[in-house]
Order: structure tokens, then sequence, then C-alpha cells
């Protein structure tokens, strides 16, 4: 029975799976199946279109290295005059995702399923075929921040909102969770701001609680990013580094896994 690979949503904070992907590397195990929330997403189907972990950490730091022209790349794309101040969730996958990604889910060399949430209907939707960036995009549209996306009339958002580390859709194997997300600390900065994503946060721990009793993960990771917020993207490779020890990690925890 093989692994299969639950990536977690948490904005900035995803790149914290990359050690997680560079330990599997090191072990050369590879998942049969991958499903990714938000970020996750990001990270998880470009992992199934085989690029190495040690590939996604060049990207990251290629991307914090240009913060610039990502703002830009950002604030230039169209917007809906319909849905005024919202920001492009196309625009930030086709940041995010490595160019040579493919087009399709069925072009993956590794089973891909995205999480997304139908926001009118209140419920979770995991998406795995057909054209692989806008379901990306869908995944990761915070409401408040980014536009829906709509695919086949049903208004799409982030999937953190229903199934913050997607558990519970992946085929049967020994299931591997990361959840990249942390409580509030004392001592850390409370403004208004980080105080709201702070509560963000323990809802969705509250929530993730319940889709890992319905489905316990074989191993959870939980890797540390230092403290820094969802929305820090300044600081990838600070994350990376407080993120660095779960590599050995993980390492241990498959290897007892897979014997």
């Amino acid at each position: 029975m093989g692994i299969v690979l639950a990536l977690g949503g948490g904005g900035a904070k995803g790149v914290a799976h990359i050690p997680v992907l560079e330990a599997l590397d090191e072990l050369g195990v590879r998942p049969i199946a991958v499903a990714g929330t938000s970020i996750g997403a990001i990270v998880g189907a470009a992992y199934c279109a085989g690029l190495t972990g040690r590939d996604l950490r060049q990207h990251a730091l290629a991307l914090a290295a240009n913060r610039a022209k990502a703002i830009w790349t950002m604030v230039k794309a169209p917007r809906n005059r319909h849905w005024k101040g919202l920001l492009s969730p196309e625009a930030a996958t086709d940041l995010g995702l490595p160019a040579s990604v493919p087009d399709t889910f069925e072009a993956l060399q590794i089973p891909f399923a995205a999480a997304t949430t139908d926001f009118f209907r209140h419920e979770r939707l995991m998406l795995q075929t057909g054209p692989l960036r806008p379901a990306i995009s869908a995944s990761i549209a915070i409401p408040a921040v980014f536009l829906p996306m709509n695919m086949g009339g049903r208004m799409l958002v982030d999937g953190g909102l229903t199934q913050n580390v997607p558990v519970r859709d992946l085929p049967a194997g020994h299931l591997v969770a990361v959840d990249v997300l942390d409580y509030p600390q004392e001592g850390q900065d409370m403004s208004r701001g980080r105080a709201g994503i702070g509560a963000v946060q323990i809802m969705l721990k509250a929530a993730m609680r319940a889709d890992f009793e319905a489905r316990p993960p074989a191993v959870l990771l939980e890797p540390g990013t230092g403290g820094v917020g969802p929305l820090d993207f300044g600081k990838l490779e600070e994350i990376l580094q407080a993120a660095e020890p779960i590599r050995e990690h993980t390492k241990r925890r498959i290897g007892a896994l897979l014997g």
C-alpha cells in the first residue's frame, strides 16, 4: 500500500511543504495520489507534474527575490467590475505555478485533486479532471481577497473554508497529512489584522480535527513556520528556514511507516 499525501492551505506558510517533499525525494518515495488546498494545491500540482522538492525550493526563492514584480503582476491583472477591489486568482496561479506544469489534470504524472468550496451551495468539492489552472485558481480564491471562479455555473472559492487539509477524499493508502497552520502564540504581534488571521486559524484547526477523526492520518506533519503569518509572502526564505527541521522528522516518520 502506497502513500497518499494531503497538503494543507496556509498562504505564505505553504512553502513549508517543500522540505517534506524534499524528504520524500531523498527517501525515493513517490505518493500514489496527492490532494492539496489553496497553496497546497499549487505545491501539490507542481510536484505531481514531476518537479522535485528542490525544484520547488528554487522556484519559491526566485519568487521571493522578485517580490516587486510579483506585486505588479497581481495589481495589473484584469479586474471584474461586479466584484470591486478583488484580485484575480488566475493571475496568482500563473505567478505561483511553475511554467512547466501541464494544462490538464490528466497530463500529470501522479493523480492529483484540488480542494475547493462551492460558495452558494456551502459544500466541499474536489476537482481532479479537466483544466488544471482554473481548478487551482478556485482552490486559492480566498473570499474578500480574490475573485471567485465560475466553473460550470458553480461559484468556487478557497478549499480551506471546508477542508484545509483535504484528507477525506483521497484513495486508500498510508495517509500523510501536512498542516502548515499554527495557533497564535503569546508574544506575537496582535494587531487587528493579525488577531483576525489568528482567529481564522483557530477555527480552521478545529474543523481539521473533525476531518482527522473521520480519516486519521498515519502520519501528521506540522512544519514550524517561525511565527510568520499566512500573508507574509515577503518572508518565504524565513519560512523555509524555520521549516527545515521537518525534513529529517519526515524521513524518520515515513521510514518507520514503510518499514
